[in-house]
């Protein structure tokens, strides 16, 4: 929209209030890919739909219009270091130049240029993606031994650094350890169901299990590799697909792995955008959730659960109580230890050999998500936050 056009259009109502001209809302990440699901696809787009005027500055950025999203980039930095210092004060030096009504920011790196951008004057809101402080505890790039030094550190310091900022928690768990917070909404990251394909099309020629997010051991990785080894090994042929990023280090780990599997039938995509993710996924019979037992992973849900369920898609997940109870409530997969290969393996032979249930299973679960599960009443509490 051109500025003559904005001043021409003096008085816009959104969800219910009157501005004189559309509100503009500023996303910032020196983290996250300018693509990503719940950033782009899902906030960014919902609150331009609401009639909103929203840019999203991210790292290595292609500059486009996306849904009415502006997407501005900023050089990426070399390493971890230069992200978490240098890119995150390039992200905050373009947000500061937009005259924003709300800046919404998505990394702890931009906490203190958040409190700069509040000492401004500015309305800023930090959307919580993790408990970070427990998920420093299980950060493979960090030595073990400092771990819990940083996040004490870190816990102590949240107080200072969230001073005064409304926050957007992705998960219910989070909240209670936040009791001093005086303004937050919960908004949970469901599947656009509008969006995600009918899983029901063509399969791949194989029973194939799939994943889809951060390739790494504490999601699952090594376990589902070891389960779909000894479901070959027995004779129930099955295929694996890992569709998203993987450090250089862990897809050397897997492949090393792999080679000792020769009848293995496993494909690491890397990551992908989301409409080509869901096209392998959907080509799949069964959607794997295998995150093992840490903090973060425990009571938080898998946002893959869920797709998998929107694609019709029957699932196999971690035990744990917050996955069970969506699971076995709708009779949509299996529940078991992720720990265990030899469980995991069990559970796809089920489903395997009984393609009718899994077909049911994948049904019940499109259905739940549909009725239950989905972003668009996430989205009208974002709107109205």
């Amino acid at each position: 929209m051109s500025t003559s056009n904005r001043n021409v259009q003096t008085r816009v109502k959104v969800n219910g209030g009157t501005f004189k001209k559309r509100p503009k809302v500023i996303h910032l990440t020196a983290v996250h890919n300018s693509e990503d699901n719940r950033i782009l696809h899902k906030e960014c787009v919902s609150l331009s739909k609401a009639g909103c005027e929203v840019t999203l500055i991210a790292a290595g950025a292609t500059q486009r219009s996306f849904e009415g999203v502006c997407i501005r980039s900023v050089r990426m930095a070399g390493n971890r270091l230069a992200r978490m210092i240098m890119t995150s004060y390039f992200v905050w030096r373009l947000a500061r130049e937009q005259n924003a009504n709300i800046y919404h920011l998505h990394d702890p790196e931009l906490l203190p240029w958040g409190q700069i951008l509040r000492c401004g004057g500015a309305r800023v809101i930090f959307d919580m993606h993790e408990n970070l402080p427990a998920a420093l505890l299980t950060k493979q790039w960090l030595p073990s031994g400092v771990r819990r030094l940083l996040s004490l550190l870190l816990g102590a310091s949240e107080r200072l650094l969230l001073r005064g900022m409304p926050i957007v928690f992705a998960e219910n768990s989070y909240q209670k350890f936040y009791p001093w917070v005086r303004h937050a909404v919960t908004v949970l990251n469901f599947p656009d169901v509008e969006k995600v394909p009918d899983a029901t099309r063509c399969k791949f020629g194989e029973f194939t299990a799939g994943y889809m997010g951060s390739v790494t051991a504490l999601r699952g990785s090594v376990v589902s590799i070891e389960a779909v080894a000894r479901l070959n090994d027995t004779g129930t042929l099955c295929g694996l697909h890992f569709v998203g990023p993987c450090t250089e280090r862990h897809r050397v780990d897997l492949e090393c792995r792999l080679q000792k599997r020769d009848r293995l039938r496993t494909k690491l995509h890397g990551w992908q955008s989301l409409d080509v993710g869901w096209s392998i996924m959907a080509q799949c019979h069964v959607g794997l959730a295998l995150l093992q037992e840490v903090p973060n992973y425990v009571e938080s849900y898998p946002t893959k659960l869920f797709e998998y369920m929107a694609l019709g898609l029957p699932v196999v997940v971690s035990h744990f109580p917050i996955y069970r109870e969506v699971v076995e409530r709708h009779s949509c997969g299996l529940c078991v230890d992720p720990s265990s290969s030899v469980a995991v393996a069990d559970a796809l032979r089920y489903l395997a050999d009984n393609p009718s249930e899994a077909e049911a299973m994948g049904q019940r679960g499109r259905k739940a998500v549909r009725e239950r599960f989905s972003w668009s009443q996430e989205a009208d509490k974002l709107i109205a936050f």
